[in-house]
């Protein structure tokens, strides 16, 4: 029995997820896009996954959230070994400090939810703990009377992980094109045309669009209605210390991660119109310099950038459009991940490539169900 043929567009952590699932049940898979694309989001995230404690899901989509940061580490694991890549990571959790009472009080309540259920995976340090498990952080140290220590929350790399999702594709015999996508069309005889913007047509069964913001464009040119999601620009600073540490740090909706001598600071977001991204990313940067710099002494500095795209709902969505007769086609799409990509990537990949196992017609439609959550396309 010959193996089922299917092409995967995009090559985030979404795109390379879902072609690591769908290999891994059999289908013959290839990888469509370039490795590197501005305002790509995945490697421009820090890489944190945290939970801040909280083991009790309060909706059916953080209850997703909690599956996925559980099956995280699992996952990295088994990707570092078939892969032959290491993966930069640190298991040790993830500290908010405070610098006062009132500030301390104010976390506690953000927390707990104003209801404190003594069920929470959170611990508290004083300042001097502190100090002796950072002791060359001494911006910090001066500032911080104590901090919540979220044990089971963790930090990877975005990019070591793309790599080592590459990495382990290429060994299995997954095949990359390079070229950018214009549009999908039915082919004549049977699946799809894969048109890109040098020309080429890649014929497959089937294809999954997994380009995140740059889906929509996809979409239109195929012939589709785009699917609408705020932007959200992501930014992120990047740089080296003359001191190594290994730290994570929840400071606000700001993270910062020491990794030996090399530091991520970020992810800042704000939404605003595509085109005002560019224009304002120097002010951005800037902004976060005067944060970073006090908190930690860095000997130099750079920035990445992304554009995220999220639904009215906050939720991710996978399923499938089709083409209409004389031709029914089925397209199929992942997108809408926000900042929630990389810690629910492996949990949605493997739901999609079990919809794509088992669907036996043609069309399945917008939205599916992805255990108690219906995704809300609003």
């Amino acid at each position: 029995m010959s193996k089922r043929q299917v092409s995967v567009i995009g090559r985030g952590i979404i795109g390379l997820t879902v072609a690591q699932a769908l290999l891994e049940r059999g289908w013959q898979v290839t990888v469509i896009g370039p490795q590197i694309v501005l305002g790509a989001a995945s490697r421009a995230a820090v890489g944190t996954s945290t939970l801040k404690g909280n083991v009790v899901a309060q909706n059916p989509f953080f209850g997703l959230k909690i599956s996925g940061h559980q099956g995280l580490k699992p996952w990295l694991e088994r990707l570092e070994r078939i892969s032959n890549h290491r993966i930069s990571r640190n298991f040790g959790g993830a500290f908010e400090p405070f610098p006062s009472v009132s500030s301390y009080r104010q976390v506690r309540e953000r927390v707990f939810h104003r209801q404190f259920t003594g069920c929470k995976n959170v611990a508290v340090v004083d300042g001097q703990a502190l100090k002796q498990l950072f002791p060359h952080q001494s911006k910090l140290n001066s500032q911080a009377i104590g901090a919540f220590h979220y044990y089971q929350d963790l930090w990877f790399d975005p990019s070591d992980t793309l790599d080592a999702l590459e990495s382990y594709l290429r060994l299995s015999g997954v095949n990359f094109l390079e070229g950018l996508v214009h549009s999908v069309v039915p082919a004549i005889d049977n699946g799809l045309l894969i048109c890109l913007f040098n020309g080429q047509r890649i014929q497959s069964e089937e294809a999954v669009l997994a380009t995140g913001v740059f889906a929509n464009e996809i979409l239109e040119r195929s012939g589709f209605q785009g699917m609408r999601q705020d932007l959200v620009e992501g930014e992120t600073l990047t740089g080296s210390l003359e001191v190594d540490d290994f730290m994570t740090l929840k400071l606000g909706k700001i993270n910062l991660v020491i990794d030996g001598t090399r530091f991520l600071y970020g992810s800042s977001s704000r939404s605003q119109s595509a085109l005002s991204f560019c224009a304002s990313n120097e002010q951005s940067i800037e902004i976060l310099r005067q944060e970073v710099q006090n908190l930690i002494t860095p000997s130099v500095m750079g920035s990445v950038w992304g554009i995220r795209g999220r639904f009215k709902s906050r939720t991710p969505g996978i399923g499938s459009v089709e083409f209409p007769a004389p031709m029914p086609r089925r397209l199929w799409v992942a997108l809408g991940f926000y900042k929630n990509g990389l810690q629910l990537a492996h949990l949605f990949a493997n739901n999609l490539a079990s919809l794509m196992d088992f669907s036996t017609s043609v069309s399945t439609g917008f939205p599916q169900p992805m255990s108690a959550l219906r995704v809300n396309f609003d």
